[in-house]
């Protein structure tokens, strides 16, 4: 038999990237500082100088457009100004650590569907009058079997 395609892949780690160092960041603020004053020349020239009479408001929305452009970049450039990654922690042993656990009782419903007839379903009378005597979960029971219930309508 063969096996799937992304079996292969499954132990695999990512890779571990190293910290930025002081020298680098510092070459990155620089040319992002770069870029924003280049940015707000452009901006400044493209407003105050070459704005085309003719066709205003086709001059006007792409100079718009431009100036979104623009303060799309400064937040792109604020959210990665500085390397903040969150630390790595251990993995919980046991997701129950972190989850809420209550005791609850289990509540189980078997409804039996034929293939063809979704119309005529069977359900189990034993697990349908074990789950009746819980009121907490009548929200989360299905309207077929529940209703009948609650309505009185039906009996076991």
């Amino acid at each position: 038999m063969q096996s799937a395609y992304f079996s292969k892949f499954e132990y695999r780690k990512p890779p571990h990237f190293p910290p930025l160092s002081p020298l680098r960041q510092a070459a990155w603020h620089f040319c992002a500082g770069l870029t924003i004053g280049f940015l707000a020349l452009y901006l400044h020239w493209r407003w105050t100088a070459s704005l085309n009479p003719e066709p205003m408001i086709f001059s006007v929305a792409a100079a718009t457009a431009e100036t979104l452009f623009a303060l799309g970049t400064l937040l792109f450039f604020y959210d990665i100004w500085q390397e903040g990654d969150t630390p790595d922690t251990p993995a919980t042993p046991d997701i129950t650590d972190k989850a809420n656990t209550q005791s609850r009782p289990i509540t189980r419903i078997d409804i039996f569907i034929t293939r063809g007839q979704p119309h005529a379903c069977n359900i189990n009378e034993i697990s349908l009058s074990s789950g009746h005597g819980q009121g907490s979960f009548r929200r989360f029971m299905a309207k077929l079997w529940a209703e009948p219930h609650v309505t009185n309508l039906y009996s076991v």
